[in-house]
């Protein structure tokens, strides 16, 4: 019990999460997938870099793996980040779908003089408007933020593995 109070406790103070709880488990995994999408495209630079170091120690030699990697990282990538985004966007129409047909009930309850004083403007800019603008968070932002909190981090653990000094040199520009 403890732990989901906290868990509710740590989502009120970020009031869009707390609106997603209903689709939160497709929302992770989109978020999950364009996490492992930002490390497979890392790993097609890695790739790359491997098989231009091939090529400039054996110009006449093929590096047919580090160059199927790159072509197999690239498509991972792709893959990964197209299902990202279906899915963050599917659960965006499904939240869409719960937040309308909550509102609508609610609607519903309301005496006939409510609605009529709040006016069909202003109830539909909610029922519509309000809910469809939390599309971009849920559909768009989210696969976008788990990139942008991925890359970063795995980009400096790659620099560490290279070469420590120049991911020092990196870490004292930021």
């Amino acid at each position: 019990m403890s732990s989901q109070s906290s868990n509710t406790e740590s989502l009120s103070r970020f009031p869009l999460w707390q609106v997603i709880t209903p689709v939160r488990r497709k929302v992770i995994l989109a978020m999950a997938l364009a996490g492992l999408a930002a490390l497979t495209s890392l790993g097609a630079l890695l790739f790359l870099a491997w098989s231009l170091r091939d090529i400039r120690a054996t110009p006449d030699a093929i590096p047919a793996w580090p160059l199927g990697g790159v072509i197999g990282c690239v498509v991972l990538t792709f893959v990964l980040r197209l299902q990202a985004f279906n899915t963050s966007h599917y659960a965006a129409f499904h939240l869409e779908n719960i937040l309308r047909s909550r509102l609508a009930r609610k609607a519903l309850q309301l005496p006939p003089g409510v609605l009529q004083q709040m006016g069909s403007g202003s109830v539909a800019k909610v029922m519509l408007d309000d809910v469809k603008s939390l599309h971009i968070f849920v559909a768009d932002s989210t696969p976008l933020y788990a990139r942008a909190i991925i890359m970063p981090l795995a980009t400096i653990v790659i620099l560490f593995w290279l070469d420590w000094r120049l991911a020092i040199a990196t870490l004292g520009v930021l």
